[in-house]
């Protein structure tokens, strides 16, 4: 990957961290999903406790992702 594409993928993350919170958490799920770290129907327990820790971080580091952007 360019340096000038990892730029621009920095700021689009960092945008979606600030900006568009549920979206970047769906994604999240989905590349989980995808790389089977969780499989939505037989593992919802495991899913909903990754989604759980996935909202605590994201409120825990709220002032440091708005700080970044």
């Amino acid at each position: 990957m360019q340096t000038i594409d990892r730029e621009i993928l920095k700021e689009v993350v960092l945008e979606l961290l600030v900006e568009k919170r549920e979206l970047f958490k769906e994604i999240i799920g989905e590349v989980l999903t995808e790389n089977q770290v969780i499989v939505s129907t037989e593992n919802a327990d495991k899913r909903k406790n990754v989604e759980t820790m996935i909202d605590e971080i994201f409120e825990k580091y709220d002032d440091v992702f708005k700080a970044l952007a």
